[in-house]
């Protein structure tokens, strides 16, 4: 084979190798970058058969201007100023030390009524008749029956019982709703035997949504524990009452029970299969093809001089 042939050999294997990479390349479906076209100015085949790249002429990148600096103005001279005289020194007045105990904020209340027990208690503490204690309104009604035993924390009976509103009921758990109005009954910390009978009369046209009439109850409120403590309540649905009986005094107040309002669970979204792409028959013939097509001509120019003319006459003599 001649040096033109080999020449031109090398062209032709070179130039075929390039157009199957392309062909492999765009078989797999493979993003290429964005090439900058500035890098390849020119693209040909050079005296010896290869591929000449020429690159772009850099371009110079002017230099920054310096800034000049700024010219300081001068720092004006202080002018010494007068000494003062001697100013008169102040004692300070002693802060006043204050005596005694903060006493503790009391609930507000509004006194509704008071009932005098002297002459209707015995000097052993025992009821001489039945006593009754009512609010002008009648939201409350407190029944001691005859001969029911009283005395206070010193052991003689007390002299009197009365009733206040409190403005600013205790707090409260969350599931439970004040119904109506709180009452502080005092009697100087009188305790009863047997227990005495307390009523709280309600409005069911107050009853908040989610609480159930045959539900309420009388509590009153531990101050130790600061916590309301349910009593044993009978419900007259008729006349919108509450009973319960005590043995002492303190805050009471019907409390009404929220009903729990399932909390809604979201449904889970049942997740959708994503269908699998199609596939794509060019990734394997592509590859085959280019192959196939490369091996086709390196055995053409693989071959030597003597053989390719002697299958052209042949062809030839055929046609």
């Amino acid at each position: 084979m001649t040096r033109r042939g080999l020449k031109l050999t090398r062209r032709l294997i070179l130039s075929v190798a390039a157009l199957v990479l392309v062909i492999v390349l765009l078989t797999l479906n493979i993003r290429v970058a964005p090439v900058s076209v500035e890098p390849l100015v020119a693209l040909g085949y050079g005296y010896g058969g290869g591929i000449v790249i020429v690159p772009p002429t850099p371009t110079a990148t002017p230099l920054p201007t310096a800034t000049p600096a700024a010219t300081s103005s001068p720092t004006p001279t202080a002018t010494p100023a007068e000494s003062p005289g001697p100013s008169p020194t102040v004692t300070p007045a002693p802060t006043p030390t204050p005596t005694g105990v903060t006493p503790s904020p009391t609930p507000a209340e509004r006194p509704l009524v008071t009932e005098d027990l002297v002459g209707r208690v015995s000097d052993l503490g025992f009821a001489l008749e039945d006593i009754e204690v009512r609010t002008d309104d009648g939201q409350l009604v407190l029944r001691i029956a005859e001969f029911t035993h009283m005395e206070t924390q010193d052991g003689v009976p007390p002299s009197y019982l009365d009733v206040s509103e409190v403005i600013d009921a205790p707090a409260m758990p969350p599931n439970l709703v004040l119904i109506g109005n709180a009452y502080n009954l005092h009697g100087d910390q009188a305790e009863f035997d047997p227990p005495i009978e307390l009523s709280l009369t309600y409005d069911p046209a107050e009853l908040p949504d989610g609480v159930d009439e045959a539900d309420l109850a009388i509590a009153y409120y531990d101050s130790e524990a600061q916590a309301w403590v349910f009593l044993e309540s009978v419900v007259d649905t008729t006349l919108h009452t509450v009973t319960c009986k005590v043995r002492h005094l303190t805050v009471f107040a019907i409390l009404g029970t929220k009903a729990q309002v399932p909390t809604p669970t979201s449904p889970v979204p049942t997740p959708t299969a994503t269908p699998a792409p199609p596939f794509n028959v060019w990734i394997v013939i592509g590859p085959i093809l280019a192959l196939l097509a490369l091996a086709g001509v390196a055995y053409y120019f693989l071959v030597d001089e003597y053989t390719r003319r002697k299958w052209m006459k042949r062809l030839l003599r055929r046609a």
